[in-house]
């Protein structure tokens, strides 16, 4: 699955920004997606995993937060991506206003050359 794809599922739930250049105030719940880091198969040097970790901010409250955090683990597993961290500490944003959580999960890859 590569990033348009992902990008198009979390597109129904908010808005999300694949530019990752979140810089000013946060006005309306907002996704963030960005690519980690590709983890290689143990058996086969031309498959892995891709990474991707999915920003949550929410200008609202943290149980406005916990919902859209619950949304975006429901459309995952739903398409069969494979949630690997979620991490429940939401904090706030001073900078952002908002508050923020984040959720990784992980996609096959196979590399073809």
């Amino acid at each position: 699955m590569n990033r348009i794809k992902i990008y198009e599922m979390l597109s129904e739930i908010c808005k999300v920004d694949i530019t990752q250049q979140v810089k000013s105030k946060i006005s309306e719940d907002t996704l963030v997606l960005k690519q980690n880091s590709v983890l290689t198969s143990m058996n086969n040097d031309l498959a892995g995993w891709d990474i991707w970790i999915i920003y949550i901010y929410c200008p609202n409250s943290p149980i406005k937060l916990d919902e859209l955090r619950k949304k975006v683990i429901r459309m995952l597993t739903e398409n069969d991506i494979e949630v690997i961290h979620e991490l429940k500490q939401e904090y706030w944003d001073e900078n952002l206003h908002c508050y923020i959580s984040t959720v990784s999960c992980k996609t096959p890859s196979t590399y073809i050359y």
